[in-house]
């Protein structure tokens, strides 16, 4: 083991006088850095220094704070601008939405007003220049069809109608027979005697299933020999009207009723 080592007053002093000289050493570094005085052992106070000192501090926090002020009232302006268009933006919106809302119960006070329209009410159709008297009614039997909805009573005043003030349906006047016959028959038709399915002249067929596409009544009939669509039946369509056996499967086809067809 090494002997132990005890301070003498001469070693303390040596080690005393070190650290001193390290201290001024790294002061004078610190002073080399930042140019300020070294005050210590054996210096003096530069007081003109000092003052120069505390005014270019006083000078730069004061620069800072105006920097910080300018900016700060920046954002403030910034924000107020973004604050009134936003308030613009939506005070706009809002008078559209309430000039819509008006629009739209303006609207349905109109359609309160027309559907005023009874059921029993006879209306005088204009259909291809031959005139039919019909109860509003018999039109609107087939309930979620264009037909029911065009005689709802809410477009009254935008059908079209001729120079007597009677609603005109450009349809050709045999093909309407047909329809009209079978609403009336499908008006009075209970679950044990339900509507028969229109008999349809063969030359009439395609212009019978046009009509009958344009009124939406095609999901509430079933007619022998109807193609996909309204004109189809004059792209040869295969059905004959004397075959027995296509009339017996039409019939079959259309066996469930109007009734259970339009969910009465």
């Amino acid at each position: 083991h090494s002997p132990c080592f005890v301070p003498t007053a001469c070693s303390v002093a040596a080690m005393q006088d070190g650290e001193d000289a390290v201290a001024v050493a790294t002061a004078a570094d610190y002073a080399a850095v930042v140019r300020m005085p070294i005050i210590g052992a054996g210096a003096t106070l530069d007081t003109g220094r000092v003052d120069e000192l505390a005014e270019e501090l006083i000078r730069t926090v004061g620069t800072g704070q105006a920097q910080f002020h300018e900016e700060r009232n920046s954002v403030v302006l910034e924000f107020e601008a973004a604050r009134v268009q936003l308030h613009t933006e939506y005070s706009q919106k809002l008078l559209q939405a309430d000039e819509e809302l008006r629009v739209v119960l303006e609207e349905r006070a109109a359609r309160r007003e027309t559907c005023g329209a009874s059921q029993n009410d006879i209306i005088t159709l204009n259909v291809g220049g031959k005139l039919y008297t019909v109860k509003r009614e018999t039109l609107c039997v087939c309930r979620g069809s264009f037909l029911a909805e065009l005689f709802s009573g809410r477009w009254e005043r935008a059908m079209q109608k001729d120079s007597e003030g009677n609603v005109f349906l450009d349809i050709d006047p045999p093909v309407f027979d047909i329809i009209l016959g079978w609403l009336r028959d499908c008006k009075i038709e209970t679950p044990d005697r339900p509507a028969a399915s229109p008999v349809v002249p063969k030359e009439d067929l395609q212009h019978f299933q046009a009509a009958v596409d344009y009124l939406g009544l095609r999901p509430y009939l079933s007619v022998a020999g109807l193609g996909p669509d309204g004109w189809a039946a004059s792209c040869g369509s295969s059905f004959d009207p004397c075959d027995e056996e296509q009339e017996t499967e039409a019939k079959q086809k259309d066996s469930r009723g109007f009734l259970k067809v339009a969910g009465s």
